[in-house]
Parts: C-alpha cells; sequence; structure tokens
C-alpha cells in the first residue's frame, strides 16, 4: 500500500471529506517533514510511512470531535496551535478547514522559518507562524481570550497544559489537548487548576487512529470565565508550583 492509498483510508475512516488536491498536499507535506528532519529535529520520527502515520494521520484524529460538535470546512474559527513544532497538528487540519484561521505558534525560530516554507510551498493562504513562547504571547492583547479553539500535541502535565492554553480561549473556547496514555492520575489534579483559571473539562474522548495501534484521547476544556491575568506565569514557577497539585 502505497502512501496516497493510506490517506485515502484513513480519511475514509475520519469521515473528512477530500479531495485529490488535499492528498497531494499532506504527501508533500510528509516529504518536507522527512527533508527536513535531515537538517535538524523537526520531528522524534524520522522515516518516511511513521511521519505519515504517527504525526499526520494522528493529528487528525481531532476531526472525530469536530464530528460531533458540528466543525467542518465551512466553519469561520480561528484556531491557535500551540508549541507547534513541525506543525501538528495545525497544518494538516487547516487543509481541511479552509475557511478557518489558523496560528502556529513555537519558540524556536528554525522551526518558524520551516513552517513559513510549508504555508507557502502548500499554499495555506488561511495559516500563519509566530515566533514565542506561549506563556508570554498569551498576555498579548492581539492573541489573549481571542480563539475559539487552542490544540496542542506538546508532552506534558494537562494541568501544566491547561495554564498555557486556557489564557487564549476567549469565553466557551476550546482547548483541545492530544494525549497517548491514560489521564486518571491527571484528571485528579484539573480540579484545582479548573478553580484558578476558569474552565470545566467538557470531554475526554478516547479516539481510533488509522493504521495507529497506540491509545489516543482528546481532553477537551471549555473555558467558563475570564483567565485572571497572572496567568500564565512565567515557565519556571509554573515548574516549581504547579497549579494542579
Amino acid at each position: 500500500m502505497d502512501a496516497a492509498d493510506k490517506l485515502h483510508i484513513a480519511l475514509n475512516m475520519l469521515n473528512i471529506k477530500f479531495s485529490d488536491a488535499d492528498v497531494s498536499k499532506l504527501l508533500r507535506y510528509a516529504d518536507m517533514l522527512y527533508e527536513g528532519n535531515k537538517h535538524f529535529n523537526i520531528t522524534g520520527t524520522k522515516e518516511k510511512d511513521p511521519i505519515l502515520t504517527r504525526h499526520i494521520i494522528d493529528s487528525l484524529g481531532i476531526f472525530k470531535y469536530f464530528e460531533s460538535n458540528g466543525i467542518d470546512s465551512k466553519s469561520t474559527l480561528r484556531v491557535l496551535d500551540v508549541g507547534t513544532g513541525g506543525g501538528l497538528p495545525g497544518i494538516p487540519v487547516s487543509i481541511f478547514l479552509r475557511n478557518s484561521e489558523f496560528i502556529l505558534l513555537d519558540a524556536k525560530g528554525k522551526t518558524i522559518d520551516f513552517l513559513n516554507s510549508v504555508i507557502s510551498a502548500l499554499g495555506l493562504s488561511n495559516a500563519s507562524a509566530i515566533k514565542g513562547r506561549a506563556e508570554i504571547v498569551a498576555h498579548e492583547d492581539i492573541f489573549r481570550e481571542s480563539f475559539d479553539i487552542v490544540t496542542s500535541r506538546a508532552m506534558g502535565h494537562a494541568g501544566f497544559l491547561s495554564e498555557i492554553m486556557i489564557p487564549f480561549c476567549r469565553i466557551g473556547g476550546k482547548a483541545i489537548i492530544y494525549k497517548s496514555r491514560k489521564l486518571s492520575e491527571e484528571l485528579k489534579g484539573l480540579d484545582k487548576a479548573m478553580e484558578k483559571i476558569g474552565f470545566v473539562l467538557e470531554s475526554k474522548t478516547e479516539i481510533k487512529i488509522p493504521f495507529l495501534k497506540e491509545y489516543r484521547v482528546l481532553l477537551v476544556l471549555k473555558k467558563e470565565f475570564s483567565t485572571l491575568y497572572k496567568y500564565p506565569r512565567k515557565y519556571d514557577k509554573m515548574l516549581k508550583m504547579p497549579i494542579f497539585i
């Protein structure tokens, strides 16, 4: 089975409407990730097929949540991808949510240069990449409490990620965290974080990723009220005094 066939099957399994042009963009993106990894570390996965499955198809698993919440190509959302790295999940998702605006945020300059080359090569007029640390950018008026959806596939405790992501969400907006392990211990600490930064746990959705035999879950946090301006705190303070303990 070649890469195009695998994508066709995966997209159908995830109930994503697609065109041949969409598949071509995903394949081009996979090639760019593969080539980019030769020069600097974009993804931990280096081979083509695992890049396609573990990163691109895995990123598209969020469409299972979108499907059940009426989000599709006609939706006009403002989406932020925090700690986007090589553009995951922001780039693959932006290909299908054409009418939504995507901002890809990362602290590394080389990563931003790579993302700009991808955005240009794929003709993604609805996506842009900005350099900055999330805990600092979240205090800028243009970004604070202005996004409908904030995503992250970054590693880290859900409580830690909530402090970084929730300040970007508008009231009623959602922070969607990709997780690859059971969440029972992390969920125990979320109540304290909820009270301080103003969100509720909307859902914990286990998803089956085509061609990937690993546990995946989407943790969805819904913002209920405005976050105190002191959050998120500086990175070292978040580490020393976790909000979820």
